[in-house]
């Protein structure tokens, strides 16, 4: 019987120790665990040195820049302006000649040349232009070429170039088209013609013969 007692009274220390070490850690546990071997292992936040308060930054908003406008402005039309010199008028000179050549200067044997030749028109007083265009080449073969032009001023001139088959490598020059005008003296007149061609010469693409140009009757 003092044994059972005895056990009982073990028990019941055992238990009062149990439900002590209980109450010690609860009480431990509800006062946020301001335990003095946890307060020196947090590390501190990091602060950003740009953002001190350590917030996160709202991102930056951005816009698109309009143009600047600094690109290479659209190349004008290239559209020749019409005539707007007015004649002057003035008495031509005696003994006056007028004698101009231009060229397609494709940079190669095949050519088209126009010559402008004037003098005074005894009938009129003004001066009578002329404008011969040749075909310049040494070695060709070429088809007929139609809607070929030569104009002066408002006088225009539509022809078709013949084929032409040569070997010859020598120099050789065609007569194709004409034009004339009654001009006055000092008049500024423009001058065009265009003969197709869209094919190769001496190894360069060539679309066209082309002149285009101004010239004065002084």
């Amino acid at each position: 019987m003092r044994k059972a007692i005895n056990l009982i009274i073990v028990l019941l220390v055992i238990l009062i120790a149990l439900l002590t070490a209980i109450i010690i850690i609860s009480s431990r546990i509800g006062s946020g665990g301001n335990d003095p071997a946890d307060s020196g292992s947090r590390e501190p936040p990091v602060e950003s040195k740009d953002n001190p308060g350590g917030t996160a930054k709202p991102p930056a908003q951005t816009t698109d820049a309009p143009p600047t406008g600094t690109g290479t402005p659209p190349a004008g039309t290239g559209t020749k302006e019409p005539d707007t010199t007015a004649p002057s008028g003035g008495t031509v000179p005696d003994g006056f000649r007028l004698k101009k050549s231009f060229s397609s200067g494709t940079g190669t044997p095949l050519n088209i040349r126009a010559d402008v030749r004037g003098e005074k028109d005894a009938a009129t007083g003004k001066v009578k232009v002329t404008v011969l265009l040749y075909l310049d080449y040494r070695s060709l073969y070429l088809g007929g070429r139609k809607n070929c032009r030569l104009s002066l001023g408002d006088v225009s001139e539509v022809f078709t170039v013949p084929g032409i088959h040569e070997d010859s490598a020598e120099e050789h020059s065609q007569f194709i088209a004409s034009v004339e005008r009654l001009c006055d003296y000092g008049e500024k007149l423009s001058l065009y013609a265009k003969v197709p061609f869209r094919g190769s010469y001496s190894d360069i693409e060539i679309d066209a013969l082309e002149i285009d140009t101004d010239i004065t009757v002084k």
